[in-house]
């Protein structure tokens, strides 16, 4: 029996009398932040399935299914961090780890709908340009040298390694890859385009250190122009459950398309749905109390 399925989840008390009488901001945001808890302890459970075989011997994943629980792995990492800095009340660096987890989404939601080899053949061709490009301006800074320096020799092993782990040559990454580089491009396959600018574009504010992040985050308008916001700004609970109702539909869209049907998925299946149900109706009351405040 797959471990997810032995996985006894910590699943948070639900009383809606005591959502509803919440009087404060952080009262909702430690409401939330256990439900994003109780998310990841199922997410977890299931990137960290080892297969094994009638003998107990372990069973790899092919590069293809690699892709696939590689990138909920990358998930869930992701969410420890933002979890940690959402319970720092730090929204800057929050919202940095909520945009990588976005992409991690979009990535994964765009390979469970297109999973078929080429598509992540082509994802991962994708990726070693960079080291494709980097290889080659390193064999250009030491051509005509007489030695070549040890970083640079460690770092043309760490590439090489890269390349024969993915079974690429370097003569393939030559040629174009139908990898859609633009996020947005993704995006528009799998979810409404009207999700873009809010699971994606709004944080890659914070990434990017633009002027909309600056004056959200780091300045404070005065009279005549700007001071500086040393402070750390508290994040509210739209970006806590935001992030949750995301995550339970990547992991119902995962537990669909990869796990073996059994009742116990089934099961599985209704826990992510019952964590979901929770969260709008943790939001429906968030948003009465914006409104009377």
């Amino acid at each position: 029996m797959p471990d997810y399925l032995q996985h006894k989840f910590d699943t948070k008390d639900f009383d809606k009398s005591e959502i509803e009488r919440f009087s404060s901001e952080d009262e909702f945001c430690s409401y939330g932040v256990e439900l994003l808890k109780e998310f990841f302890s199922i997410s977890i459970s299931i990137s960290s399935i080892e297969r094994r075989d009638s003998k107990n011997e372990l069973v790899p994943y092919n590069k293809e299914e690699a892709a696939l629980i590689g990138n909920l792995v990358r998930f869930n990492k992701l969410g420890s961090a933002f979890l940690e800095q959402i319970t720092k009340k730090r929204l800057e660096t929050s919202m940095i780890f909520f945009r990588c987890l976005a992409e991690t989404y979009i990535n994964l939601k765009y390979f469970l709908k297109f999973k078929d080899q080429h598509t992540l053949r082509h994802y991962i061709k994708h990726s070693l340009r960079q080291e494709m490009q980097l290889i080659e301006k390193i064999k250009s800074n030491i051509a005509g040298k007489d030695e070549v320096l040890h970083i640079e020799q460690r770092m043309m092993d760490s590439i090489n390694r890269a390349f024969e782990t993915s079974d690429f040559d370097f003569e393939e990454i030559n040629n174009s890859t139908k990898w859609e580089s633009k996020v947005k491009k993704r995006v528009f396959e799998i979810i409404d385009p009207m999700f873009y600018s809010f699971i994606y574009g709004n944080a890659s504010h914070s990434v990017h250190g633009n002027w909309q992040d600056l004056i959200s985050m780091h300045l404070k308008k005065v009279d005549n122009g700007f001071i500086p916001k040393s402070e750390w700004t508290s994040p509210r609970l739209q970006v806590i459950n935001s992030l949750t109702i995301l995550a339970c539909d990547l992991l119902e869209n995962y537990s669909v398309e990869v796990l073996p049907d059994s009742d116990e998925k089934n099961e599985l299946l209704e826990a992510i749905k019952s964590l979901g149900n929770r969260c709008l109706i943790l939001d429906k009351q968030h948003e009465l109390f914006v409104q009377s405040s």
